[in-house]
């Protein structure tokens, strides 16, 4: 799980913006199922497919990350990070979230020890739609996360 947490991290650290939908199974009509399939995809190293659940600033940053761990790691590296997750994902099914109007924060659970995602995600809806918008921490180091 702890690799599951740094991926999480890493992602929202790299990518703290916003994103759209794509092949995948999220229903983005409820905040709860796009902040799953947003954890799934960021520690499945499906970058791209977790940038189009993001918009603004978010998708952009998981576009920059995908092309930096393109470049970097490889295809070992990425088989290897990959099935340190798979264990932890059969515990990622629920996720609460806190909704106001069109904005939510969530947490998405679990891991073998039931532990919540350390970080809120935040989200947004847009036109019947929720996007991963996570705030980007300002230059005086305020906001954010």
């Amino acid at each position: 799980m702890k690799s599951l947490y740094i991926l999480v991290l890493a992602a929202i650290v790299l990518g703290s913006s916003s994103c759209g939908t794509g092949k995948s199974k999220v229903n983005q009509k409820k905040p709860e199922s796009v902040a799953i399939g947003f954890i799934k995809h960021i520690a499945k190293l499906e970058l791209k497919d977790a940038e189009k659940l993001c918009m603004g600033e978010t998708k952009q940053m998981l576009g920059l990350a995908s092309e930096m761990m393109n470049s970097t790691m490889s295809a070992e590296d990425k088989k290897r990070a990959i099935a340190e997750a798979e264990e932890d994902l059969k515990y990622i099914k629920k996720a609460d979230c806190n909704v106001d109007g069109n904005k939510a924060t969530c947490k998405v659970c679990c891991n073998d020890k039931e532990e919540w995602t350390p970080e809120d995600l935040v989200l947004e809806k847009v036109d019947g739609k929720w996007f991963i918008n996570m705030p980007m921490p300002n230059k005086e180091g305020g906001g954010g996360f």
